[in-house]
């Protein structure tokens, strides 16, 4: 990660935010375009 003073590696705090959101914003590159793409998901997480 690039940012590593916002980086997030608690797991309560991953869950905590996968939890809340519906949509991920899934940020990409293609030569010099950048671009978003609305993404939804299902999160599920075990032990």
């Amino acid at each position: 990660m690039r940012r590593t003073d916002r980086e997030v590696t608690d797991p309560a705090e991953i869950t905590e935010m996968m939890t809340r959101c519906e949509v991920l914003h899934l940020a990409l590159n293609t030569d010099t375009v950048p671009y978003i793409l609305p993404v939804n998901f299902e999160w599920s997480r075990t032990e």
